[in-house]
């Protein structure tokens, strides 16, 4: 492709009009995460992006945008050894950040020629390269018409984002054996971990699709700019293995925690309620999150595949598997009798479909489809990850479940005693590697003690995720229905979840509402429902901090708008007004003034309209403070903690606030009466574990 470097936005202009035609991209050297780029169509946009603060020179270049994006992911040797260990498309066309983008691998959409030449020009430029340590990739552009039309985007010498990515979705641990290349160490000489019996030599063969939904700060940044482009702007991802293309993708939705188990843009905070063709073309044209269930609801509204290709210049095949999930929706919705035969539900299991999704469309509830499965024992099983198809039998319990009929994963609690441990779901602000550090750790302990750990998670970039993190690890959704279906497998002695974050809060509520404790008992380790419900439901935790020494503040439950305007005159500015059940700070605001109410996001003042949500608006101490006491308690009652002094006042999250331990600024008084308030709560709830 043309490509020139320019020194200033003059020259810029010039030789973008003289010798490359629009769209053009802008690239900086040395940077991830596409930073600095940007995606101009014209000279008034190339304008534009020279006011910013972008620094010359600048590379310039004939954008791809629009063509099929596709990654290899290479390992070569100290002896010019190659192995090419994962394929990647993105469902997103180029000028989207392959961060941001929904990726499959295998590639799905192109032919085997093509794939065998991307193979040797992957391999021919890591070796010209000089790269004799392990993990590299290779981003290619193909154009979707003439599939010889193949430019390399970018190569990246290292290990990246969508290394970790391709360790995940094929089992084989680039980090690792890059490490003992680095030091030496050849492709022949390193044995599988998986199969313990062949080199690593052996390319990984997938039996099953791995799809990656990237997640978005969107909600927590309502203002900001949602369309997507070559800055990278998502916080973390999600994986799912599945049998087919549909089933993954269902499966990730789940994974999102975003509500998406009847997969609809409904959910979203900013989409209209009233959805209709022309705002689904206007998001198809500019790149969002969640495209391909943007292409659903457009077939859902009667629009064409081809349409639907032309306005969003995605790959056609993955709107036809789109199509078949229309088709599937419309037979279940008109099938009369479906449940007369057991047999129809197990098809539509198979196509990925949850049992919420399920429960819509046939006018029943979810608890009634997943008493129906348990009665007909309609139960997925549980395939190995095992890099090579089942040529060799995989030594390494890391498993996917799918609907079909050989179990590969047989109860652990028949070998001994074992515990579940549910992870923390997808890294997002307020949810972040530390869950995943208390995890692995908690697997660590286990062991010690003889006790079979079993890790369920669905974040690709965890060390929790990794197959020798604990004695049996699970790819799944945490999710009420597929964790369900793990435990009736399974049968563990007890289930952790407090190493989970919020997720694990949702995850109980799900799971103490949606299933008959007579069917199968869930045995949850820590603290009970009622205990969390408690802690979590800020008027039942006012009630119950009366009856320790804390001071209260005047405080008022509400729900719509009026009641809040009441609320605040009542109380007297400034106040904070905050929901229960909400992790990061989600939809807490400080109000000075009553004007503060119409400086709010669009989402939360329909929240508030609706008057479905209910708040507690309270006293907003202005130059106060914060302390955070962090304990654990046994179940003797025995405790160890610490106490945290916030650098910033009240009113900057915890999470964003600086901390000092041991305080500075405390009282030798304050300081024993924070203890005993701290010591007071945790006994009252008969809290095990960890406390904040």
């Amino acid at each position: 492709g043309k490509r020139f470097t320019a020194n200033s936005a003059p020259e810029a202009i010039v030789m973008a009009a003289e010798i490359v035609k629009f769209p053009l991209i802008i690239r900086r050297d040395f940077a991830l995460g596409g930073k600095g780029a940007a995606l101009v169509h014209n000279v008034t946009e190339l304008q534009e992006v020279f006011t910013t603060d972008i620094k010359f020179p600048v590379t310039m270049e004939k954008s791809l945008v629009g063509q099929k994006e596709i990654e290899l992911e290479v390992m070569v040797d100290c002896e010019k050894n190659g192995v090419i260990v994962c394929s990647i498309e993105n469902v997103d066309p180029c000028g989207i950040h392959t961060g941001d983008s929904i990726t499959v691998a295998p590639a799905m959409t192109i032919s085997d020629r093509c794939m065998q030449k991307l193979r040797t020009m992957t391999l021919t430029i890591a070796k010209h390269m000089g790269v004799v340590a392990g993990g590299a990739n290779v981003q290619f552009a193909i154009n979707e018409f003439d599939e010889d039309d193949i430019t390399v985007i970018e190569m990246n010498p290292r290990v990246s984002r969508s290394s970790a990515l391709a360790s995940k979705a094929t089992g084989y641990p680039i980090a690792k054996i890059s490490a003992l290349l680095a030091i030496g160490y050849t492709l022949k000489e390193i044995l599988n971990d998986i199969t313990k019996s062949s080199p690593v030599t052996f390319e990984p063969t997938l039996d099953y699709v791995a799809l990656k939904i990237p997640i978005f700060p969107f909600s927590k940044f309502p203002s900001s700019s949602q369309t997507l482009g070559p800055q990278m702007r998502s916080v973390g991802e999600v994986l799912a293995l599945g049998g087919s293309f549909n089933e993954a993708f269902l499966k990730a939705l789940r994974a999102l925690e975003m509500d998406l188990e009847i997969p609809s843009l409904a959910q979203l905070k900013a989409t209209p309620a009233d959805m209709d063709l022309d705002y689904l073309k206007k998001r198809l044209e500019t790149s969002s999150e969640l495209s391909l269930l943007t292409v659903l609801e457009a077939l859902r509204l009667g629009m064409c595949v081809e349409d639907i290709s032309k306005h969003s210049k995605m790959t056609k095949w993955f709107i036809l598997q789109m199509e078949l999930l229309v088709i599937a929706e419309k037979k279940v919705k008109t099938q009369k009798n479906i449940f007369k035969n057991p047999e129809n539900i197990l098809e539509i299991k198979k196509l990925g479909l949850s049992d919420k999704h399920i429960a819509l469309l046939t006018n029943k509830s979810q608890k009634d489809i997943l008493e129906f499965r348990f009665l007909h024992k309609i139960f997925p099983v549980y395939k190995a990850v095992d890099t090579c198809s089942g040529e060799f039998p995989a030594i390494t319990p890391y498993f996917y479940s799918t609907y079909a009929e050989e179990n590969e994963a047989l109860s652990l609690s028949l070998k001994g005693k074992s515990v579940a441990i549910v992870g923390s779901g997808p890294n997002r602000i307020g949810q972040g590697i530390e869950f995943d550090y208390s995890c692995v750790k908690s697997c660590e302990r286990l062991k010690e003690k003889n006790i079979l750990s079993i890790m369920i998670n669905s974040n690709p970039e965890t060390v929790s995720t990794d197959y020798d993190s604990s004695d049996r690890l699970y790819l799944a959704p945490l999710y009420s229905e597929d964790l369900f279906d793990i435990l009736i497998n399974e049968n563990p002695f007890g289930v952790i979840a407090s190493f989970s974050g919020q997720t694990g809060i949702h995850l109980r509520e799900q799971l103490e509402r949606s299933y008959r404790k007579d069917l199968f008992k869930i045995n949850f380790l820590g603290p009970t429902w009622k205990i969390l419900e408690m802690t979590e439901d800020r008027k039942l935790f006012s009630e119950l901090t009366k009856e320790t020494t804390l001071s209260h503040t005047h405080s008022m439950e509400i729900s719509g708008k009026n009641n809040l305007i009441d609320a605040m005159t009542e109380i007297g500015l400034p106040v904070i007004i905050r929901p229960s059940f909400v992790i990061g700070g989600e939809s807490m605001y400080i109000f000075y003034s009553h004007d503060d109410l119409t400086d709010l996001p669009k989402a939360f003042k329909d929240q508030l309209q609706e008057g479905k949500s209910t708040f507690q608006v309270e006293t907003y101490l202005e130059n106060a403070i914060e302390y955070d006491v962090d304990l654990v308690r046994d179940c003797f009652g025995n405790f160890t903690f610490a106490i945290c002094e916030h650098i910033e006042f009240a009113g900057v999250h915890s999470g964003d606030s600086g901390m000092v331990t041991p305080p500075v600024v405390l009282s030798k008084d304050h300081y024993e009466e924070l203890k005993k308030i701290s010591f007071d709560i945790t006994n009252k709830l008969e809290i095990v574990g960890p406390i904040n």
